[in-house]
C-alpha cells in the first residue's frame, strides 16, 4: 500500500494535525529544522500543518503506529488493467543430505523471476519426497506468474470448479472455494496429521494443490495474484532478504523445518511462500535498499513460513528461524507478522534508523504513542537518550510457549 500512497494525514502528539507528502515536480524539500519549528509551534485545533518533505514522508510511510494516528491516506490513481495469471506445479530437487551440495533453484525458475512475468511468486511444500528410482529427494511447489493483458476473461465466476474450454477462462478453481479454506477444514487436516504422521506429505499437498491450475485466469490488477477467498486464521512470520540470497535462505529454512518435523513428529501443513519486490527508500521498510553491511540492493524477496493456530512450539520455531536468517542473510522480519525484534537487532538491520528517529522524537513528543512494541524495539530509549537519562535497553523479547523446543545448531540464540 505504501507504494501507492502519495500523502498522509496524521494526528500526532498533542492532537496536532499534519499532512505529509513528497515534493511535486518543481517543489523543494522543506528542511527538517523548519518542519520542526512549525510542528512545535502548532496547537490543538489549528489547521493541519502541511509538510512537503521526502525525509518526513520516508519515515511516516512505515511509521509502525509510533508516529501518530493516520487519519487518512491519499492514493495515486492508477489505470486499471487485466492480468493473465498462470499457476503451474513443479518439482524442486534437493541436495544429497550426505554431501556438501547447496540447494539450487532450477534455471527455469530463476529465468521466470528475473525476466518473465510482471508479477511472480512461489509456494513450496517443504516436506521432502524420494524419487521412485533413486535416493535423491525433491519437494513440490507451485509457481505463479502474471502479465498485463488487454483481453478480459469470460464466464468467470466464484464457484469452486475449474471447468474451462477453448473459449472460457473458467474460475479460480479450488482457491475460490471458501468451504476448503476455513478454520474447521484446517482443524480436520491438523487432526489427520496428529493421528497419521506418515500422511503428512499428502496432507500438506492439500494446501498446495488448491493453488495449481492448468489454464491461465484473467483478473483485475488490484487483486494481484490473490490466493484465497477463505477466512482461515494462521500464525505467520515473513523475512525480507536480497534476491541473490534466496537459495541460501530456502536451504536453511528447509533444514530447520525438517528438524522440527523429525524432532516433534509435527509439521506445518501450510506451504512456504516466496514473493519478489523492488527496493524502496522508506527508512524502516524491510525492503529498504540500504543494507546493514553498507551496500545497496535493488531487488528483494520475502520468505513466509505460516503455521496453523495451535501448532506445537511455533513461536519458538519462528524465533529460531529469525535468528538463523539474520545470521546467514541479515534478513529483516516483517514488522506486522510474528517477530522477535529488539533494539540491538533493529539498529543492525536498519542503517537509516537515525533519520527515522528524528521524526519519531518530533511527532511522538511526551511519549504519547509508546507501548510494549516500541519498548521491545528500543524506541522508548530514544526519549530518555534525548533527555540525557540512562535506562536499560531490552535485548530480547520473551517467548510464551515451550522453552528449548528447538534445540538445534541452526537455532541460533533461541534460549535468550
Amino acid at each position: 500500500m505504501s507504494n501507492f500512497a502519495s500523502a498522509y494525514h496524521l494526528i500526532i502528539a498533542g492532537g496536532i494535525q499534519v499532512t505529509v507528502r513528497k515534493p511535486r515536480p518543481g517543489e523543494a524539500d522543506e528542511p527538517f529544522d523548519s518542519v520542526g519549528k512549525r510542528v512545535q509551534s502548532a496547537n490543538y485545533g489549528d489547521d493541519p500543518v502541511d509538510i512537503v518533505s521526502s525525509d518526513i514522508y520516508c519515515a511516516v510511510a512505515v511509521g509502525l503506529g509510533s508516529l501518530g494516528v493516520i487519519y487518512s491516506v491519499t492514493l495515486d490513481c492508477r489505470k486499471i488493467f487485466n492480468i493473465s495469471e498462470r499457476r503451474l506445479p513443479i518439482k524442486l530437487e534437493l541436495p544429497d543430505p550426505h554431501s556438501h551440495e547447496d540447494f539450487v533453484l532450477p534455471d527455469k525458475i530463476k529465468e521466470l523471476y528475473n525476466t518473465h512475468g510482471k508479477f511472480f511468486s512461489v509456494f513450496i511444500n517443504m516436506f521432502p519426497r524420494k524419487h521412485c528410482c533413486s535416493s535423491r529427494r525433491y519437494v513440490k511447489a507451485v509457481y505463479m506468474e502474471g502479465d498485463e493483458v488487454e483481453q478480459d476473461g469470460c464466464c468467470q465466476s466464484d464457484v469452486c470448479l475449474s471447468c474451462q474450454c477453448c473459449c472460457c477462462s473458467g474460475c479460480r478453481g479450488q482457491s475460490g472455494c471458501q468451504f476448503l479454506q476455513t478454520d474447521c477444514s484446517a482443524s480436520c487436516l491438523q487432526s489427520c496429521g496428529y493421528c497419521c504422521p506418515t500422511c503428512l506429505p499428502g496432507i500438506a499437498d492439500c494446501g498446495l494443490d488448491i493453488f495449481s491450475r492448468k489454464q491461465p485466469y484473467i483478473q483485475k490488477w488490484y487483486n494481484v495474484l490473490r490466493f484465497t477467498d477463505g477466512n482461515i486464521h494462521i500464525r505467520t512470520a515473513e523475512y525480507c532478504l536480497p534476491r541473490d540470497m534466496l537459495e541460501l535462505a530456502l536451504d536453511e529454512t528447509f533444514k530447520l523445518l525438517n528438524y522440527y518435523a523429525d524432532t516433534h513428529n509435527m509439521y506445518t501443513l501450510l506451504p512456504t511462500y516466496v514473493r519478489f519486490v523492488d527496493a524502496d527508500d522508506l527508512y524502516l521498510s524491510p525492503a529498504n535498499r540500504h543494507r546493514p553491511d553498507g551496500s545497496t540492493c535493488d531487488e528483494y524477496c520475502y520468505v513466509e513460513v505460516p503455521f496453523l493456530p495451535g501448532s506445537y512450539a511455533m513461536n519458538e520455531f519462528h524465533r529460531a528461524l529469525e535468528d538463523l536468517l539474520f545470521e546467514k542473510c541479515q534478513a529483516r522480519p516483517h514488522w506486522s507478522k510474528n517477530n522477535f525484534l529488539n533494539y540491538n537487532r533493529v539498529v543492525e538491520l536498519y542503517p537509516k534508523l537515525d533519520e527515522w528517529k528524528r521524526v519519531f522524537l518530533l511527532f511522538n513528543r511526551a511519549t504519547t504513542f509508546d507501548n510494549h512494541f516500541t519498548r521491545y524495539c528500543g524506541f522508548d530509549y530514544f526519549h530518555r537518550e534525548a533527555a540525557g537519562q540512562q535506562s536499560q535497553i531490552v535485548t530480547s523479547q520473551p517467548v510464551q510457549g515451550v522453552k528449548g523446543a528447538i534445540q538445534h545448531p541452526y537455532a541460533v540464540g533461541n534460549d535468550e
